[in-house]
């Protein structure tokens, strides 16, 4: 890079309070080096950065970056990224006119080094709203620190500090919780608008082949998606199911403190006493099973979201190659379809190492389905002989006349019923958790990828022109 091209690249323009948006049918797409140097960029990026693509070429990505944009999101970004992981988040950008515009961004590790971006319209506005609420409180207190002669890594360090306590204190989690909400989100309002692979009808030849190939594989990540929400749904149900036998544990143990205490105040209450007091051993031993589940649905509930996440970013890809596809039906010059035919098999490898984790992390949400089904089935043995013990005890000292168990009588029936009634409908979502605890064949969508691949292969060895 020249001199004058550098310097010019270091000058940021300042923001002049003008923005514009971004098309909702518009992706970016760009790549860059493992610092962040841009290597290549598409034409909505140029357009809509408002710099000539080769300024953009061998920049730092950080060029379009908007001084109201706290560095608290870009260090979360590559502490992400070097972890291996994709990212994503909402971005104010700033154009080189100095007006802005907003991007969903998503960032995604290559197998052979540098990142992918796949950029495109926000559709979530409320979840927007929320995220820049929690970049306007942690973008003073960088500039405040840095004021104080923090560097810009401290002053980074506090952002991302300031946002993680927003995040826990909204009760999202942390901020793999906040990515793993809004790409699914991002994804599913694109859907809902009508955005997705365009429709070229006429299109044939190598580019038909991949519209037509793209259309296969959303088909089949739909398929993965529904069944993973599905999962997720029935866990969801679940929390709450178990959060219920929980309290209701909880109120058993209660009645039985009660009930002891009553009863060893009373003589001639020995046999009485005595179940009760295995009554409540026996409900010790069932609450530390409803534990041992609280923790697996935790487990099954974050997996589910991560590998929506990850289906989702695999949606996405898959939406872009459309659009590099669409675009070359409308009349690319045989070069640039050369490059964008690079573009599509450079998507094409972050989806196929994405569906090595996926697939394997499907299997696993397969196996914590199971798990948990059989953490139900045998937390309904566990609970069966304290039932039964106290049942019995319930009709032999029913009709009493005894001011004593005139209350305890009810309160044991009232822990009994309520504990059952939880169970029950643990029960039931077991069974349905049970019916997803198959992991998905991909087949489909493996056959779809690999058609892209091999027909992106063909533009980049030289078919462009043929292929339109």
């Amino acid at each position: 890079m020249s001199v004058e091209t550098r310097q010019a690249v270091t000058v940021h323009p300042e923001p002049t309070g003008a923005s514009h948006e971004v098309g909702p049918t518009e992706m970016f797409f760009s790549t860059t080096d493992d610092h962040g140097v841009i290597t290549d960029a598409n034409s909505v990026f140029v357009r809509l950065s408002r710099y000539p693509l080769h300024t953009l070429l061998n920049a730092p990505h950080s060029i379009i970056r908007h001084p109201d944009m706290p560095g608290g999101a870009f260090e979360a970004m590559w502490q992400t990224l070097n972890a291996g992981d994709p990212f994503c988040a909402y971005v104010d950008n700033l154009a080189a006119d100095g007006s802005r515009y907003t991007v969903f961004a998503t960032v995604t590790p290559l197998a052979d080094g540098g990142y992918l971006s796949v950029r495109t319209r926000p559709l979530c506005l409320g979840l927007l709203d929320t995220v820049r609420g929690m970049y306007a409180v942690a973008r003073p207190k960088e500039q405040d620190a840095r004021r104080t002669g923090a560097s810009a890594h401290q002053a980074a360090e506090l952002g991302l500090a300031a946002l993680a306590d927003q995040i826990a204190a909204a009760g999202i989690g942390t901020y793999l919780d906040v990515m793993n909400l809004i790409l699914p989100a991002e994804i599913e309002a694109r859907r809902a608008a009508g955005v997705g692979i365009p429709q070229r009808p006429h299109a044939t030849g190598t580019v038909g082949g991949i519209l037509s190939s793209a259309q296969e594989l959303a088909v089949a990540l739909d398929g993965w998606a529904d069944r993973q929400q599905e999962l997720s749904s029935v866990a969801g149900d679940l929390v709450g199911a178990q959060a219920a036998l929980a309290a209701s544990m909880d109120g058993a143990l209660q009645a039985a403190a009660r009930a002891k205490e009553a009863l060893a105040a009373q003589a001639g209450f020995s046999p009485a006493l005595m179940s009760i007091d295995l009554w409540a051993s026996m409900m010790a031993v069932v609450v530390d099973e409803v534990r041992e589940l609280a923790s697996a649905l935790a487990d099954l509930r974050s997996s589910c979201a991560g590998t929506r996440f990850r289906i989702a970013l695999a949606h996405l890809h898959d939406e872009a190659v459309g659009q590099f596809a669409g675009e070359m039906t409308d009349g690319l010059e045989p070069a640039l379809a050369q490059r964008a035919g690079a573009s599509i098999a450079m998507l094409c490898e972050a989806m196929e190492d994405g569906f090595e984790l996926t697939r394997s992390e499907m299997s696993y949400n397969a196996r914590l389905a199971r798990r948990t089904a059989k953490l139900i089935d045998d937390a309904r043995g566990l609970i069966a002989m304290p039932t039964d013990l106290i049942s019995s005890w319930r009709d032999q000292v029913a009709g009493r006349d005894d001011a004593v168990l005139d209350e305890l009588v009810p309160l044991v029936g009232g822990q009994i019923q309520a504990a059952q009634q939880s169970l029950d409908m643990l029960a039931a979502l077991g069974g349905r958790c049970e019916g997803l605890a198959e992991p998905y064949d991909t087949t489909a969508a493996d056959a779809a990828l690999d058609a892209i691949r091999q027909q992106a292969d063909q533009l980049v060895t030289g078919g462009a022109r043929r292929a339109l």
